[in-house]
């Protein structure tokens, strides 16, 4: 197996730069979102909570998926008790953001056409049981993809340096669980948006008083985003997949893998950043204020240490 994409490029060098400061950026700023959710409502709702939990697995997907996968790139083939874990972790975490923000949409649905008093709902059991259940579900569909015969996804090839010489030539097997799932979200989420544009506006408005800008900032639109958003990302990487490994580990063609890994998945982030501060002004005001007191904290602690003080004793 050719290793030429392990040696250092420009693209490849600005690739790695542009991914450590995104994610880094990106993370800081998802961790003020989440404490946001959590300080800015004084009664946390079903959707508020889910919103927090899918910002939970964004932000667990750049720590524990991203920085990894931009260390291979840094570090070059690591061994296969961490790449074989690591293609079951980002393809689980992006299948729970998804089941995620299908739930964020039929529990809209459900408060509208269905439920008579929201306020009965044990929101915290909710929450906790469909963030589980999103993950587990992820998990299960996701092995089961691993499990099954033939040539898994040539991440993990890439991630260990080698490949069997009967899959070099070969394309690898479709993630049909992913694939499945962004054609049933897309359509749950067409569905929902007709039936509540068809719903009478006043009845609407009979939601709880208390969850009009949660449900303001989860609306169709950041779901439908949110889910096309991924699924176009994804569906790069399926596009790679359907190709020979060996094809692929050519120069320039080995490119499109720096671009995929370390330009394309922290651009996300970015992307569904803005479009929350766009649906939520106090919430980007709050992430600034909380950026500006973090980095002047931090840069007296370093102004500290680099001028002590020493105390003489007479």
């Amino acid at each position: 197996m050719d290793l030429a994409l392990f040696e250092n490029h420009t693209v490849k060098i600005v690739g790695i730069l542009y991914s450590l400061t995104v994610t880094f950026i990106t993370s800081l700023i998802f961790l003020s979102i989440i404490s946001y959710e959590h300080n800015h409502y004084r009664y946390r709702t079903l959707i508020n909570q889910l919103l927090t939990k899918l910002a939970l697995i964004v932000l667990s997907s750049n720590i524990l998926s991203q920085l990894p996968n931009t260390l291979i790139y840094i570090v070059g083939p690591l061994p296969w008790y961490i790449c074989y874990p690591q293609m079951i972790l980002f393809p689980m975490l992006t299948g729970a953001s998804i089941l995620l923000t299908n739930a964020i949409t039929v529990v809209r649905y459900l408060f509208i056409f269905c439920v008579k008093n929201p306020t009965s709902i044990q929101d915290d059991f909710w929450a906790e049981f469909i963030n589980m259940w999103a993950l587990l579900a992820s998990f299960l569909g996701n092995l089961l993809y691993f499990l099954l015969p033939g040539k898994n996804p040539h991440r993990l090839y890439i991630c260990m340096g080698s490949a069997p010489s009967d899959y070099l030539d070969l394309p690898s097997k479709m993630n049909v669980f992913l694939v499945g799932l962004f054609i049933v979200s897309i359509i749950i989420q067409i569905f929902v948006n007709v039936k509540q544009k068809l719903y009478n506006d006043n009845q609407v408005r009979s939601i709880r008083a208390n969850d009009n800008s949660q449900l303001d900032l989860a609306t169709f639109l950041f779901t439908f985003f949110f889910i096309t958003t991924v699924a176009l990302f994804s569906s790069i990487s399926i596009i790679l997949n359907m190709f020979a490994l060996q094809d692929l580990m050519q120069y320039p063609n080995y490119l499109l893998f720096y671009v995929l890994h370390l330009i394309i998945a922290p651009t996300f982030n970015i992307l569904i950043i803005c479009f929350l501060f766009q649906k939520d002004k106090k919430m980007k005001r709050y992430v600034r204020n909380e950026l500006v007191e973090k980095i002047l904290f931090w840069g007296r602690k370093l102004n500290l240490v680099e001028d002590p003080v020493f105390a003489v004793n007479s």
